[in-house]
C-alpha cells in the first residue's frame, strides 16, 4: 500500500455467532486481529457470544452485541426448504434486524461493513445499502446446488461492493453469462505461522491422554460433524483396514456437531472404539497435529480447507478429496494425496501407501509446510485484503 491514507476508515465487522466454529471464523479472527491500526478502527457488530468473540475481546478489539432474534440465527436453510411457512416467520424477523443494523452504521459513523456468515451477508447488506456504507464480504462457501444457494449468489453480486473469494473454485460459482464480474476477486485463506512452529512437543502426555503406543499410527480428522465433511467415509475405511489387519491405528476426531450422535452410533456398533477416538473441541489443535501422522479431509463439499493448511504447516501430509478448493491447496503426491469423493476404496489405498511408507509421509510434510509458507501466510493475505478496502472506498 504504497499511496498515503488521509483518514482511517471505520471498519465494521458482522457475525451473528450462532454458528459452531471452524476455519472461516478463524480466518476472519486472524484477519481482524492483525489489521493496521494506523489505516483502520474496527468493531465487531454480533449477535450471540461464541469463542471468537471472546477472544476478540481478551485482544482489545471493541465488540458489540446487536440483539437478533433467535428465529433466525438458528433456521438451518433445510428447515426452510421443508416449510415454506417458515420463510415468512424468516423474513419478518430479518427486517427487524436490518434497521436495527442501520442503527449501529450510523451510530459508529461507519465506513465499510464485513458481515460475516450468510445471514449477515443477508440483513448486513440490505442495512448498508439502506445507510450508504461500503459492503466487502468473504464467500467462503459452495452454493449453486439450490434454489436458495443460487439466490445468495445473486444478492452477493448485487449487495455487495466487492466479494472476496476464499478459492479459484468459489470465485467461478459467480460467473454470468460466462464472464466473472470484476467485483469477485480471490485472496486465499491463511494461517499465523507463528501458532503452528515446529518446535518438537516437549513431552508425550498427549500421546498418554490418548492412549497412543509408539508402534501406533495416528490418523487426525479435525471437522465439524456435519454430512458435508464426510467423517463416515474415513470410518469406514478405518474400519476396512482393521478387518484386514492394520490394527496399530489410532484415529483422533477432533470437532462436534449436528451429526455426533450418528457417527458416534456407527462407531460402537462396528466396533471401533478401540481405533477411533472422539476428543470433541480442542485449542490445542497444533499440538495435536505434532502427534499426528496423516491427516483426512474427507468432504464431500469444501470451499478451501483450512485445516489441510494448519497440517501442512505442521509438516504432517493430508489425504483429502479432490472437491472445492482443495486440489489448490494440497499438491496431489507432492504434499498428499487427492482421492475422488466419497470413493472408499481409493481412500483405503491411499491411507496404507501412507501408513506403509513413513519415508514418503515425511518428504511430504517438508514439501508441504514450505507450500504453506511460500502461499498462505498470514501477512500477504492480510496485505491483499487491506489494498481492496482502500480501493473499495476509491482511495
Amino acid at each position: 500500500m504504497n499511496k498515503k491514507i488521509m483518514k482511517k476508515y471505520n471498519i465494521a465487522y458482522l457475525m451473528h455467532g450462532a454458528r459452531n466454529v471452524g476455519g472461516g471464523e478463524y480466518s476472519i479472527y486472524l484477519l481482524i486481529k492483525n489489521l493496521r491500526r494506523d489505516i483502520f478502527e474496527t468493531i465487531v457488530f454480533y449477535a450471540h457470544e461464541n469463542e471468537i468473540i471472546k477472544k476478540l475481546r481478551e485482544d482489545g478489539i471493541q465488540v458489540v452485541n446487536i440483539p437478533l432474534s433467535k428465529r433466525i440465527t438458528s433456521v438451518y436453510r433445510d428447515r426452510i426448504k421443508k416449510s415454506p411457512a417458515s420463510l415468512f416467520i424468516y423474513v419478518r424477523y430479518l427486517v427487524a434486524g436490518i434497521f436495527e443494523i442501520v442503527r449501529h452504521l450510523k451510530k459508529y459513523k461507519v465506513d465499510i461493513l464485513h458481515p460475516h456468515d450468510n445471514l449477515s451477508k443477508i440483513i448486513g447488506g440490505l442495512a448498508a445499502k439502506i445507510s450508504g456504507v461500503k459492503v466487502v464480504a468473504h464467500c467462503h462457501d459452495l452454493l449453486k446446488e439450490s434454489l436458495i444457494e443460487k439466490v445468495l449468489i445473486l444478492y452477493q453480486l448485487l449487495f455487495l461492493d466487492r466479494i472476496i473469494a476464499v478459492s479459484e473454485n468459489v470465485r467461478r460459482q459467480f460467473k454470468v453469462r460466462g464472464k466473472i464480474p470484476a467485483k469477485v476477486q480471490t485472496i486465499y485463506n491463511a494461517i499465523d505461522l507463528g501458532r503452528y512452529n515446529l518446535t518438537p512437543l516437549k513431552n508425550n502426555s498427549l500421546r498418554k491422554e490418548f492412549r497412543i503406543t509408539e508402534r501406533d499410527i495416528v490418523i487426525g480428522i479435525i471437522a465439524l460433524f456435519d454430512d458435508c465433511k464426510g467423517h463416515i467415509y474415513l470410518f469406514q475405511a478405518l474400519k476396512r483396514l482393521v478387518s484386514e489387519g492394520m490394527t496399530n491405528i489410532i484415529c483422533l476426531v477432533v470437532g462436534d456437531g449436528r451429526r455426533r450422535e450418528e457417527l458416534n452410533s456407527f462407531v460402537r456398533n462396528e466396533n471401533l472404539q478401540d481405533y477411533i477416538t472422539f476428543l470433541g473441541y480442542r485449542n490445542d489443535i497444533p499440538e495435536i497435529l505434532k502427534i499426528t501422522d496423516i491427516l483426512v479431509v474427507p468432504s464431500v463439499r469444501e470451499s478451501f480447507g483450512m485445516v489441510a493448511l494448519e497440517a501442512m504447516a505442521t509438516k504432517t501430509p493430508v489425504i483429502a478429496s479432490a472437491v472445492g478448493g482443495l486440489p489448490e491447496v494440497i499438491e496431489d503426491n507432492k504434499t498428499g494425496l487427492l482421492f475422488p469423493k466419497g470413493d472408499i476404496d481409493s481412500l483405503c489405498k491411499a491411507l496404507r501407501y501412507l501408513i506403509e511408507n513413513p519415508n514418503i509421509r515425511k518428504e511430504m510434510g517438508e514439501v508441504g509446510r514450505k507450500r504453506v509458507e511460500e502461499y498462505f501466510g498470514i501477512d500477504s493475505n492480510i496485505k491483499k485484503t487491506e489494498e481492496l478496502y482502500v480501493e473499495v472506498m476509491g482511495n
